[in-house]
């Protein structure tokens, strides 16, 4: 589904894990967009309370 970063959920918390490690997970226009989709995502899930931001 995402190409630059890994979207999982866990109890009631979604997270989002940036995964870029040759360039040390600097962000670009798609890993941005993607991160954009996956906050769209658990918003629209009515389960997560939540969402942890990593890298």
């Amino acid at each position: 589904m995402f190409e630059f970063i890994k979207y999982t959920t866990e109890a009631q918390t979604a997270v989002i894990t940036i995964n870029r490690p040759d360039v040390y997970n600097a962000l670009n226009t798609k890993s941005k967009s993607e991160i954009i989709q996956a906050i769209e995502l658990a918003n629209s899930d009515s389960l997560v309370r939540s969402i942890i931001l990593t890298a």
